[in-house]
């Protein structure tokens, strides 16, 4: 068990915060335990051992060219726990078209802990809350910070980390910033979350099933969270890091492996088949 202490948040009946009580939580909490893990997930399985640390908010200025103007920490060496986070925004309608605008933003910690989490209020009128989906009220914008202020705090917290989510391109746009893919994990992307959430390779899962499939979790149930979406991101982050990493390491070296072929050219055995 570790203590940590979650950034100052008003209970909210519809999405979950904490307190700013001190706590403890388990590494494990909210996984399955190691007898109810499938067999092929135990040797992925995010080690205790591993030491935990809560990032703190950096307020200096920091542009998008600084953010990930120097990249080397994620080339060589492995990346401490304390240099990812896990990113989710919501979006409302704005306008005429009721094109897609920041209304809420949600950065957490390796450990699930919150580090950022604030409401935006949009340039442009809002034209459709997307209630059901966003969770998003008129009232949440009495609350909000501007977006340029929201852009400007988050580009600092992002700073020399690397970003867990799911879907991420649509969570840049919106905050109108862009990082390298060498910066990103996107739970969206990545093809072994799917063999293990039994999903074709070929279809992108939503992450209500990831986190159903693999974690056994049921989340946006109704309105959705930035807070909990972000957590489970980094949960099924945390259950295949060593393999994520190991496999992006390896991206390059060689395409003889069965991910690079079609499966019709492939015999049961593996071997290719003759045309």
């Amino acid at each position: 068990f570790i203590n940590v202490r979650e950034s100052s948040m008003a209970k909210d009946k519809r999405c979950h915060r904490d307190d700013t009580t001190r706590h403890s939580i388990s590494l494990n909490a909210n996984f399955m335990s190691s007898k109810q893990r499938p067999r092929k997930l135990r040797r992925l399985w995010w080690k205790s051992s591993d030491r935990l640390e809560t990032s703190s908010i950096n307020s200096s200025e920091i542009s998008d060219q600084d953010m990930y103007e120097d990249i080397s920490f994620v080339k060589d060496n492995p990346i401490a726990p304390k240099q990812f986070v896990a990113l989710d925004c919501e979006m409302v309608g704005v306008g005429e078209g009721k094109r897609s605008a920041l209304a809420r933003v949600s950065i957490v910690n390796y450990d699930g802990t919150v580090a950022y989490d604030k409401y935006v209020k949009p340039d442009e009128e809002i034209t459709d809350y997307r209630t059901r989906w966003s969770g998003i009220r008129k009232s949440d914008m009495l609350r909000a910070i501007s977006t340029p202020q929201a852009r400007k705090e988050v580009v600092a917290i992002l700073h020399n980390k690397v970003i867990v989510g799911h879907a991420l391109k649509s969570d840049f746009e919106v905050l109108q910033i862009n990082l390298p893919s060498t910066l990103r994990r996107d739970t969206a992307k990545y093809r072994w979350l799917r063999q293990l959430a039994d999903i074709h390779i070929n279809v992108t899962p939503s992450l209500k099933t990831l986190a159903m499939n693999i974690l056994h979790k049921s989340i946006q149930n109704g309105e959705h969270c930035s807070v909990e979406d972000a957590r489970t991101a980094m949960e099924l982050y945390r259950m295949v890091s060593s393999k994520w990493e190991t496999d992006l390491k390896g991206q390059g070296k060689t395409f003889m492996e069965d991910q690079y072929w079609p499966m019709k050219l492939l015999n049961q055995n593996g071997s290719i088949n003759n045309a």
